[in-house]
């Protein structure tokens, strides 16, 4: 399920200069998009040895591992295409170290935010079950 919106004042004003400065804006505009829309933070850039998950949240009784690409310029493509089938799979290798970790065992299901930061346009796109722990092997 795909859910975009124009990023609003109810979000917050983030202004961004450089490419990390960029992506902590969206990840900052990712998280709180989830809490209005009632999702329940659990971690924000978990880590297992070098993979990151950027948020991990919940919401009905499901586990989401969320991916945020925020980019400022459109000529670097659309955000959401940079999560391929290589972060597809680090992605899965991290939620199952956590599911692991915590001794969860529940549904889940992985999503990806992408945030495009213009001077006059914020939008965001939130897609939900991007994609699917057999379609990343």
């Amino acid at each position: 399920m795909l859910f975009w919106c124009n990023i609003d004042r109810n979000i917050g004003n983030f202004v961004a200069v450089g490419k990390r400065e960029t992506g902590i804006a969206g990840e900052n505009y990712a998280l709180q998009w989830l809490k209005l829309q009632g999702y329940e933070i659990l971690e924000v850039n978990w880590r297992h040895h070098r993979l990151e998950i950027d948020i991990i949240a919940t919401i009905n009784h499901r586990l989401i591992f969320v991916e945020v690409k925020t980019r400022s310029n459109e000529g670097y493509a659309y955000p959401e295409l940079a999560v391929d089938q290589r972060k597809q799979r680090f992605m899965l290798t991290a939620a199952s170290a956590y599911m692991e970790k915590m001794q969860i065992d529940r549904p889940f299901r992985f999503d990806v935010i992408a945030i495009m930061m213009q001077p006059h346009l914020r939008k965001l796109i939130h897609i939900r079950d991007a994609f699917f722990p057999n379609s990343a092997l």
